[in-house]
């Protein structure tokens, strides 16, 4: 996301509030788009639903939709990290011509992919073959939302992608609304699949308008699978990891079961979704300043070693980065730990205006600290990833997904009170680990980078 943080800064230059607002309401939108315009639309069209749909058909419906959004990340998961990749690779190399055709390949795997997928499951939930079209129709427009919220940093038009983000939860709110009071459950999810279809169509539009294409499709980044399998497995396993928390607890004694395959735990996934929006604010820094000065850095560091550089100007361009990520921690930690302390301190407010139970309260609260978490370990895996780290931010992902699953199903044998310390336990062990990996890493860096570099064989 640099290349449109680097845009979006320019905002900052008007040098007033009015731009100083328009850069960061920008930013939350493209950062955390599809998690603001899902929550809130839920939330809104669920109010709405009430006094039409039975409560059998709402909680399919919030149910469908929480499903949707889950597998679709998860199975997306397994070409994001690979694609973000190659299309980086492209990028550098001023290959831009490929990137269409990439992006087209992608779809049409996703497509053809989650078709399959989303209508086996949906079916075992309602063997009904228009529930099944829809709800499968659904799925795949949000995993497309997923695979362009990949392009969409090599784009320009940041007003087109909020535009598209703007219209299309409007048009899923009032779609919904409109068409569910007609057809009953199938049209709230018609609706709601209307408006994001909508925000796929105009971020495709603004990334395609953009870029000229050598050829339709092209399958050359499926290569990076073979080349790259650690960031195959971490882009699956960081989802699934995000999500195997909520798997548990749907399918403890706690969770209950709401037609055929569908399970749910209302008290723990709405708490802690709630508690998700609270990194919003956190996400737009991270587009804005974070990732666009650390970059900066970073770029100059790599070009210094490539110019060949004296060792003493790589190791002050070295220190350059490692005290600009110092400064973007401290940055983040003020920010996400002043929206959470203030978050839990009104918690109460937050409850009754989120009409959430008492015993929704603790879970909150922890699902606010473990968020705070969860973005912090989040920034720190980017890091990783973009010095080539790429097996330490595996086996990060791994350490995240293996606390969380045995530190839940614990909590889940303790009670209530311990709700959500499963995940902060997660987000915790993990950022501790990888704190110490990442701090041995930059250190090291000079002599890693040059450690790494293959030993070429010169013939005397």
């Amino acid at each position: 996301m640099a290349g449109i943080g680097f845009r979006l800064q320019k905002l900052l230059h008007k040098d007033s509030y009015s731009g100083l607002v328009q850069s960061y309401l920008y930013s939350a939108i493209i950062s955390s788009g599809p998690m603001l315009s899902s929550i809130i639309c839920i939330g809104l069209l669920g109010a709405l639903s009430l006094p039409v749909l039975t409560s059998e058909d709402y909680l399919i419906f919030r149910t469908t939709v929480v499903y949707v959004f889950c597998f679709s990340l998860i199975f997306t998961g397994l070409f994001q990290m690979t694609t973000t990749r190659y299309v980086a690779d492209r990028l550098y190399m001023e290959e831009n011509a490929s990137l269409i055709p990439c992006f087209i390949s992608l779809f049409i795997i996703t497509i053809a992919g989650q078709a399959v997928v989303g209508s086996i499951f949906f079916y075992h939930v309602i063997p009904d073959w228009r529930y099944v079209f829809v709800t499968t129709m659904l799925y795949i427009i949000i995993s497309c939302l997923w695979n362009t919220m990949i392009f969409i940093s090599a784009t320009k038009n940041y007003i087109l992608i909020f535009v598209g983000f703007v219209i299309g939860s409007v048009t899923s709110l009032i779609g919904g609304q409109i068409m569910g009071q007609k057809l009953g459950l199938l049209g709230y999810l018609s609706g709601f699949g209307l408006g994001q279809f909508i925000i796929v169509v105009v971020l495709t539009g603004s990334f395609v308008r953009e870029f000229e294409a050598f050829k339709v499709i092209d399958f050359n980044f499926l290569r990076y699978i073979r080349k790259y399998p650690d960031l195959f497995m971490s882009g699956f396993l960081i989802n699934l990891a995000v999500w195997a928390d909520k798997f548990i607890f749907w399918y403890s004694p706690y969770g209950t079961t709401i037609r055929g395959l569908f399970k749910s735990f209302p008290l723990y996934d709405s708490a802690f979704f709630l508690a998700y929006l609270s990194i919003v604010p956190a996400l737009s820094l991270f587009l804005m300043r974070i990732e666009t000065g650390f970059y900066s850095r970073y770029k100059t560091f790599y070009a210094l070693i490539m110019n060949k550089a004296s060792l003493q100007t790589i190791e002050a361009s070295h220190n350059e980065i490692i005290r600009d990520l110092k400064e973007s921690i401290f940055a983040l930690l003020k920010l996400q730990g002043v929206i959470s302390v203030l978050l839990i301190i009104g918690a109460v407010k937050v409850m009754y205006a989120a009409k959430l139970q008492w015993m929704q309260l603790v879970i909150f609260k922890i699902g606010v600290l473990a968020a705070f978490l969860l973005i912090m370990f989040q920034f720190l895996l980017i890091i990783l990833y973009y010095f080539e780290f790429r097996k330490d931010a595996l086996l990060l992902t791994v350490v995240f997904l293996g606390t969380n699953i045995a530190a839940t199903l614990f909590t889940v044998q303790t009670g209530i009170r311990s709700f959500g310390y499963g995940f902060f336990s997660a987000g915790f062990v993990s950022l501790f680990i990888g704190f110490f990996i990442l701090n041995y890493r930059l250190k090291n860096l000079i002599f890693l980078t040059f450690a790494k570099q293959p030993i070429m064989k010169v013939k005397i």
